[in-house]
């Protein structure tokens, strides 16, 4: 078992601290060993400063500001506006106040104004009065005292080293010195807690999760610099045009500013009569360039004209030419229908002399020979061939008018 151990306040904090003022702070649901110990002056239950040495007190009341010329304004007409138009709400009131304002002609507004800059006058002065007064003064010295005071307060709680555990005098047995032997023993418990954690663990600390960057994470945020990059070419090559294009126009502009100003000193040297016979010297020249271009214009319409009529005259040769190659091509077709008909008829022609003539010579002896038989089927027949010969005449002619046509 450790030996009884009394604390003990740092040096830098006993100066200005009783130990009566101070009190332990721990929570009633946890253990002492999770949670860290409080000691300080004037703490309550909760954790929370009291007494009148943290308080920040309350200034003095300031002179009030003076009200713009718009919302001088805005006030002197507002109760007007609600009245005609009772329906409408806060901000539609103050849209149409600020139109109205902004078509309020300048006479009108400098009455404002100048309410408003005598007002500022006044309300500068009484300020540096404020400033200047005693009780401003000393709220100023109280207020850098309770600022000083938290940021020292401060500066203890986040000192790991405000508690410092010291061995106890064995015979004095005197333990009461505003802590408790619960409180005591928690603090001891504690830091026995704490050096066992820092001798057993291991002294490297593992790393965070959010400290971790992936390949994937790598390579997409590559992908994010090089597209900034890209994009901030871009945007500088944009700006060195824009500002090269608007050097060229200030320098169009001033070029044009330098010449107006030559010509109007010029203008003022000349008499009326000079100015007279110059303008009318100009009018002529003019009267000619107008001339000039019309005759430019008339040839170059001449000109389109002839283009024109000899397209149209090319265009009506080309076709006279397709016409007549038509024409000859369908006089070959004619001749040729002509003459495959003249060698179907032949060739019909020399069959039905053939098939007569096979008759002819085949005669049989069992049955007799019946001349005029014959003689009736071959008329017969040849009356058809004809026939025959004759409707394919008229089916070529036939043809031959569509063709036309």
């Amino acid at each position: 078992v450790d030996a009884i151990s009394n604390l003990s306040v740092p040096p830098s904090a006993s100066n200005h601290i009783a130990p009566s003022t101070m009190m332990y702070m721990n929570s009633q649901y946890n253990h002492p060993a999770c949670n860290k110990l409080f000691l300080g002056p004037n703490l309550s239950r909760d954790g929370k400063s009291h007494g009148s040495s943290t308080a920040v007190p309350k200034a003095p009341k300031a002179p009030e500001k003076p009200l713009m010329a718009y919302m001088r304004y805005s006030r002197k007409v507002w109760d007007e506006v609600k009245a005609n138009q009772p329906d409408l709400k806060l901000w539609e009131i103050g849209k149409i106040i600020g139109k109205m304002w902004r078509e309020l002609p300048s006479a009108d507004k400098q009455v404002y104004n100048a309410e408003y800059e005598s007002e500022k006058g006044e309300y500068q002065e009484l300020l540096k009065s404020y400033h200047n007064s005693p009780a401003y003064q000393s709220y100023l010295q109280a207020k850098g005292r309770a600022e000083a005071f938290e940021a020292e307060s401060r500066a203890m709680e986040r000192d790991d080293s405000c508690i410092s555990i010291e061995p106890a005098d064995d015979g004095s047995g005197d333990t009461d010195e505003g802590f408790s032997v619960k409180h005591v023993a928690a603090a001891r418990f504690q830091r026995n807690h704490r050096l066992m954690q820092d001798i057993l663990t291991d002294p490297a600390v593992v790393p965070s999760g959010r400290g971790i960057v992936t390949q994937q994470r790598y390579d997409i945020l590559k992908n994010q610099v090089q597209s900034l990059q890209k994009h901030q070419s871009k945007l500088q090559t944009e700006l060195v045009d824009i500002e090269n294009n608007h050097a060229h126009t200030k320098r169009k502009w001033k070029d044009q500013g330098n010449k107006f100003t030559t010509e109007m000193k010029r203008l003022k040297t000349m008499t009326p009569q000079e100015f007279y016979a110059e303008f009318k010297k100009k009018e002529e020249q003019q009267k000619l360039l107008r001339e000039e271009m019309e005759r430019k214009n008339k040839e170059k319409m001449e000109a389109k004209a002839e283009e024109a009529r000899k397209l149209a005259e090319k265009e009506k040769e080309e076709k006279k030419e397709e016409e007549e190659k038509k024409e000859e091509g369908k006089e070959e077709d004619e001749k040729k229908s002509e003459s495959e008909d003249k060698m179907e008829v032949t060739t019909s022609e020399e069959a039905v002399k053939d098939e007569t003539e096979k008759k002819e010579e085949t005669p049989t002896e069992d049955q007799p020979i019946d001349k005029t038989n014959e003689t009736e089927e071959t008329e017969s027949k040849e009356t058809n061939n004809e026939e025959q010969n004759e409707e394919t005449k008229d089916e070529v002619s036939n043809t031959q008018t569509d063709i036309k046509s």
